[in-house]
C-alpha cells in the first residue's frame, strides 16, 4: 500500500498560514526593530511564494485526480472519453 497525501486538506493548511502570516506581520512591525521587521518580512514573502508554487502543483495534481476519476466512472458504465483538442 503506498501513502497518498491528502491535497485537500494540504491546500487548507497553505491557506491557514498564509492567512496567519498577514495577521503576524502588523504585530510584529509594531513589536521588532525595523532592521528585524525586514528580515522577518523578507522571510515571510519567500515562505508565501513557496506556497504559492506547492498550491499550484496541488491544484494541478488534485485536477488531473478528478478528471481520472470522472473518466473511470464513465468507462464503469460503458461510455467511451475522447480528449478533444483545446
Amino acid at each position: 500500500m503506498t501513502f497518498k497525501p491528502d491535497n485537500q486538506a494540504t491546500l487548507a493548511y497553505l491557506d491557514e498560514r498564509e492567512a496567519e502570516i498577514k495577521r503576524t506581520l502588523p504585530h510584529l512591525k509594531k513589536t521588532l526593530p525595523a532592521r528585524e521587521y525586514r528580515r522577518s518580512e523578507a522571510h515571510y514573502a519567500r515562505e508565501v511564494k513557496q506556497m504559492d508554487e506547492r498550491r499550484k502543483i496541488l491544484q494541478a495534481v488534485a485536477r488531473e485526480e478528478l478528471i481520472r476519476d470522472i473518466r473511470e466512472s464513465f468507462r464503469a458504465c460503458g461510455i467511451l472519453i475522447t480528449r478533444e483538442k483545446q
